[in-house]
């Protein structure tokens, strides 16, 4: 209450420009925040299909009862994700205006896919995991994550095949260290 006018209507000042920037952001990346949604709802839909396999194969009512699904949690933890997805996102494009846009290496754009890239590609994990027990596979998470090494080395090396190297060269020798 003590609180200068002036300072306040910086403060406000401030506020909406950040806010005016967010937005032009969140407009430019709509269609990756709408990935992201699509790989939340394919999430959520195979971890119920997994919790009804797992009660369609209960025994007994105890353990049914360790497979209970509880909406309210998959909708907190789901709403979480999405507001893991916007960080991501906007980590991804902060980096982009400030580092790499600069020096002409990759777009706001490009750097907030990176971002929500990375998110997703750990829920992509956690829905081949779902979809392995679901349909009896044997679900290997490490073949996957190599996967995604070699994916993102490829991606790299399209752009830069000294930079797609030297990242190859330090993911197999930090591979072969384990």
């Amino acid at each position: 209450m003590n609180q200068a006018p002036s300072s306040s209507i910086s403060l406000s000042a401030v506020w909406l420009t950040f806010g005016a920037e967010t937005l032009s952001v969140i407009f430019d990346c709509r269609w990756l925040i709408v990935l992201c949604a699509i790989i939340m709802l394919a999430d959520m839909w195979w971890a119920y299909s997994e919790h009804m396999y797992h009660v369609k194969n209960c025994k007994t009512e105890e353990e049914k009862k360790k497979y209970e699904w509880r909406r309210s949690r998959a909708v907190r933890r789901t709403s979480m994700k999405f507001v893991d997805y916007l960080t991501l996102l906007l980590v991804g494009v902060v980096l982009g205006l400030s580092i790499f846009e600069p020096y002409g290496i990759a777009t706001r754009v490009q750097t907030g896919a990176i971002g929500v890239l990375i998110g997703a590609a750990c829920d992509l994990c956690s829905i081949w995991g779902h979809i392995a027990v679901v349909k009896g596979y044997k679900f290997n998470r490490d073949t996957v994550i190599r996967f995604f090494k070699k994916f993102l080395i490829a991606i790299v090396k399209r752009k830069s095949e000294d930079i797609g190297e030297a990242l190859e060269d330090t993911i197999i020798k930090k591979e072969g260290e384990e």
